[in-house]
């Protein structure tokens, strides 16, 4: 019930943020006009239905081994780190890695929440970014604690 709840707030923000868009970038237009574009994005919204099912399981299991990949890299810092004084340069490279992997921690929600029928491209595109940038700053970790 929350789930839905969250859904359906999060869609009404999105009709709203699009609505105030349009009134920013037309600004001259009547009102009538304003109010038919906002009754026509609604409705594309809500014909949309959102992620649909079939992509929301398929993304949820890539997540998963996302997930899987980062507690791995994770456990290996958080074993190199232990009992060690990080030099400046290499501690805002470990807040950075701890940073990323909180976000990919707490991607189910906004997974489930995400309102929009593209979560198939948006996900796959955040999830490559994700990745990437851990295992930059996991292989950056790894080599200035062995330099050390």
């Amino acid at each position: 019930m929350l789930p839905l709840l969250i859904g359906g707030v999060s869609l009404f923000l999105v009709v709203v943020g699009f609505y105030f868009f349009l009134v920013k970038s037309k600004g001259s237009s009547s009102p009538t006009d304003e109010e038919e574009e906002l009754k026509h994005t609604l409705k594309e919204v809500e014909e949309s239905g959102g992620c649909p099912d079939s992509h929301r399981k398929l993304i949820l299991e890539e997540y998963q081994h996302l997930l899987e990949d980062a507690q791995i890299k994770y456990n290996g810092v958080q074993n190199l780190v232990k009992d060690k004084k990080l030099p400046a340069e290499l501690e805002e490279v470990y807040k950075n890695f701890l940073r990323i992997y909180q976000l990919i921690n707490d991607m189910k929600g906004e997974i489930m929440l995400y309102p929009s029928s593209n979560c198939k491209e948006y996900f796959r595109e955040k999830f490559e970014f994700y990745e990437n940038y851990l295992k930059e700053l996991y292989l950056k970790l790894l080599n200035g604690i062995e330099n050390k």
